[in-house]
């Protein structure tokens, strides 16, 4: 793996002024450059939302006026037309209105993300509860679903729906990009100081090419053939809002791995997930 350096040379003198030598400084700059690509991407993704606040604003109020309309003409078409391909016709505009409407609510939950209720939350039961809903679909497409969620400790300070949200999101983009099966594993571990959960979704999927992997968390930028592109920059929002971070390697041909960093909560009352697990299938 090719990681970029920074070197610094600097004179080695005596009290007399005299050159004897030389000083190397060799600084790793992998952290820093991702630390300055949150920012730069934190930056890019403010002033792009508020662009898309304002196009979600000018776009809905016409295409409510328009799907009000063609509601009307559906109910006099089935009251009996002289063309029968007209109901058929008026179906399909139903059909891309309700689906144009449905990418303006996602670009308006990533330019006005909801305000988070936060709680204690058991991230390993929350995580566990998304693999339980995804693992039939994994299945059908032979993808084996692994948890290896090992952390010790895994409360965090959380949106409950939101944090589903992210990992249902993650889970789905990891198994569309595994066409011919393959395996995805979960995996969790604490670091050092105790005050921060890992979480990791490593999958053998077709992998992203190296020249847009650095765009992966743009909204309106996706890989597949469809797509919104907004999924990984919800993602990117709702964790940036709860102190956490993401951030993606990716080899071609190979796989690709997710890595979420979320601080951990104080001590707090565990998470009961199933006064909420039967709302999550409607997510």
């Amino acid at each position: 793996m090719i990681k970029p350096l920074r070197v610094t040379t600097f004179p080695l003198k005596k009290k007399t002024g005299e050159r004897v030598g030389e000083i190397l400084l060799v600084i790793e700059m992998t952290e820093i450059r991702k630390l300055e690509e949150r920012v730069q991407r934190t930056s890019r993704l403010a002033a792009l939302g508020q662009l898309t606040q304002r196009l979600v604003h000018e776009i809905r109020n016409p295409l409510s006026a328009m799907d009000i309309n063609i509601q009307l003409l559906q109910e006099r078409s089935n009251e009996g037309s002289e063309d029968p391909e007209i109901g058929r016709y008026l179906e399909i505009i139903s059909t891309e209105t309700r689906r144009l409407n449905e990418v303006l609510r996602n670009a308006q939950l990533f330019a006005k993300p909801e305000p988070s209720d936060l709680e204690s939350v058991d991230l390993h039961q929350l995580i566990r509860q998304v693999v339980f809903l995804i693992k039939e679909e994994a299945g059908r497409k032979e993808i084996e679903l692994v948890d290896s969620l090992q952390a010790e400790e895994s409360m965090v300070q959380a949106d409950t729906d939101q944090m589903k949200q992210v990992f249902i999101n993650l889970l789905k983009n990891s198994i569309e990009a595994m066409t011919e099966g393959g395996k995805l594993e979960v995996l969790s571990q604490n670091d050092g100081t105790g005050t921060i959960i890992g979480v990791e979704l490593v999958d053998t999927g077709s992998g992203i090419p190296m020249a847009k992997l650095h765009r992966v968390f743009d909204p309106y930028f996706t890989t597949k053939k469809k797509g919104t592109g907004l999924g990984l920059s919800i993602v990117h929002n709702i964790l940036t809002q709860h102190g956490g971070s993401i951030d993606v390697s990716s080899w071609l041909g190979e796989g690709t791995i997710f890595r979420i960093i979320l601080p951990l909560a104080p001590s707090g009352e565990p998470y009961n997930g199933d006064a909420k697990a039967e709302g999550s299938h409607s997510g």
